[in-house]
C-alpha cells in the first residue's frame, strides 16, 4: 500500500526533489463523517498536504504553511509508536500514528518551512 500511494502521489505531481513525506494512520472528517485513514502527509515547498487515493477514498487537502501553528512529534503510549500532531492556527488539530518513514526528519523539514513563512 505504501509504495502504491507514493507512486500515485508522484503521478499527480505532488512529489518533487525537495519533498518530505511520511505514511501512517490519521482521522479526517469527510462528508460530515470522521474517517480513519491510512495515507501520506507530504511537506513540499509550497504546501503541507494530506493525501490518500484508493478504491474507496480520494483525499487531497492542502494547508498553507502560514496557517500552521506547529507540527510536533510525540510517542503514543497506547500503540508504542511515534505520532505527529499538526495544530493549525484556527485551532483544528490532526494526529498521525506513523507507520512508515522517518518522523524526526519529516518534522524538522516541515518545521523549517513553517518558520520560513512565519518570519516574512
Amino acid at each position: 500500500m505504501y509504495e502504491t500511494i507514493i507512486a500515485k502521489a508522484g503521478a499527480r505531481g505532488l512529489l518533487g526533489m525537495d519533498t518530505s513525506l511520511i505514511y501512517g494512520s490519521f482521522s479526517y472528517k469527510m462528508e460530515d463523517e470522521l474517517m480513519d485513514l491510512d495515507g501520506l502527509w507530504i511537506s513540499n515547498e509550497d504546501a503541507f498536504i494530506f493525501y490518500l487515493e484508493n478504491d474507496d477514498v480520494y483525499l487531497l487537502k492542502r494547508f498553507a504553511y502560514e496557517n500552521i501553528q506547529i507540527l510536533e512529534q510525540k510517542v503514543s503510549i497506547i500503540s508504542m509508536t511515534k505520532k505527529l500532531v499538526l495544530l493549525l492556527k484556527n485551532k483544528e488539530s490532526f494526529t498521525m500514528l506513523v507507520a512508515n518513514g522517518e518522523a524526526k526528519a519529516f518534522v524538522n523539514r516541515a518545521h523549517e518551512r513553517i518558520q520560513k513563512v512565519s518570519q516574512k
